[in-house]
């Protein structure tokens, strides 16, 4: 894993776990973007079936409520190109 790789996956890290201790009353909708596509990226490039990862996922899910209903297009073409490799 390179160090770019790692630093864009550290990063989201935080941000998940600032959503999930904060909320996302205060969230715009620039920040929003990048939460959801820095999951379906990590989600992605993961070799291997981690839980972490989709806690994750239902952390940004859950406190973003009805909002990540104009993401789930997005979700479900991951979701396609990753069972189908």
């Amino acid at each position: 894993m390179n160090s770019t790789h790692c630093d864009v996956t550290d990063n989201h890290y935080f941000r998940v776990q600032i959503l999930a201790n904060q909320g996302a009353a205060e969230i715009d909708h620039r920040l929003e973007e990048q939460l959801i596509d820095g999951i379906l990226y990590a989600f992605q490039e993961q070799t291997t079936e981690d839980v972490v990862m989709l806690n994750g996922f239902g952390t940004v899910v859950n406190t973003l409520e009805r909002r990540v209903k104009a993401y789930l297009p997005q979700v479900n073409i991951v979701k396609y190109s990753v069972s189908s490799s």
